[in-house]
C-alpha cells in the first residue's frame, strides 16, 4: 500500500506510529496504544525488517492531559533510536 512504499522510499531508522490505525497496520496484530507507548518492536513492513515505535495519537494529548508525558517520552525514544547527534534535540526547539 501507500504506507509502505512511503516508508521503503524514506527508509527511516525507525518508524512512530501516531494511534491505534497505523500501529494495528504495521504490526499486523491488536495494539493496546496506552500500554505499549514507547516500546519498540520489529516488524516487516514492505518486505523489509523495520524498528517500528508505538505511539499515542497528538490528539489525545489534547483530550486526556496525562498523555502528553507518554506522548514526549515516546517521541525522546525515537530520537534515541536514530542516534543521531546533531537537529533537534529536545521537543521544546521546534
Amino acid at each position: 500500500g501507500y504506507l509502505e512504499r512511503e516508508i521503503d522510499r524514506v527508509d527511516p531508522e525507525a518508524v512512530v506510529t501516531l494511534g491505534k490505525v497505523p500501529a494495528e497496520h504495521l504490526l499486523d496484530r491488536d495494539v493496546a496504544v496506552t500500554s505499549e507507548a514507547g516500546e519498540g518492536r520489529e516488524a516487516t513492513v514492505g518486505g523489509e525488517p523495520r524498528r517500528v515505535l508505538v505511539c499515542v495519537h497528538p490528539a489525545a494529548t489534547l483530550y486526556d492531559p496525562s498523555q502528553r508525558e507518554t506522548f514526549a517520552a515516546t517521541l525522546e525514544r525515537a530520537a534515541e533510536f536514530t542516534d543521531e547527534s546533531s537537529g533537534q534535540s529536545r521537543l521544546g526547539e521546534f
